[in-house]
């Protein structure tokens, strides 16, 4: 009886976490945190912008892989650094990003050279908050909004951005 009870109350446990999607695009149940999930180098898949495909545009002109540096987590808040890398032009670009509760954020660092970015790809571009629509172990989508004067942030009226990224 004892045995029955504690494998029910295991269903009940698994269940009710199911049941709490933490993005729109599940998965319903992971193990690995999604800081040590967003950890890794990851390949463009698709960019959208304005639900517009522009990832032919992305890769023309800048067409590099997203590496995310896991440094650190405080009470399940993450960050770490973030590098494009073996990019069209032979350069590499830094910036941070910071996961927290409401939401994922990028910051690229000043650059000079960075004149062929793209949308909230760019010299002292700072994007946040993405929303997180997917996050697995092999695919990272974010969408974010560029609401047309400097700033970026969740402004359902500016122009959208979405990006598919897959683990290499």
């Amino acid at each position: 009886m004892k045995k029955t009870f504690c494998v029910l109350i295991f269903f009940v446990i698994i269940l009710s976490l199911a049941c709490k999607k933490q993005f729109p695009d599940g998965p319903l149940i992971s193990f690995r945190s999604k800081a040590k999930r967003i950890e890794g180098t990851w390949k463009l898949d698709k960019f959208y912008i304005n639900s517009v495909d522009s990832t032919i545009e992305y890769n023309t002109m800048l067409g590099c892989e997203i590496e995310f540096i896991l440094i650190d987590i405080i009470q399940g808040n993450a960050e770490g650094n973030v590098i494009l890398k073996n990019c069209n032009n032979g350069k590499d670009y830094y910036g941070i990003w910071q996961y927290r509760t409401w939401g994922f954020c990028t910051t690229f660092k000043k650059d000079t050279t960075f004149t062929n970015g793209i949308g909230p790809f760019g010299s002292e571009r700072s994007v946040g908050p993405w929303t997180v629509l997917r996050l697995t172990n092999k695919e990272f989508n974010l969408k974010t909004y560029d609401p047309g004067y400097g700033l970026w942030g969740s402004h359902p009226n500016g122009t959208p951005y979405v990006i598919n990224l897959k683990k290499q």
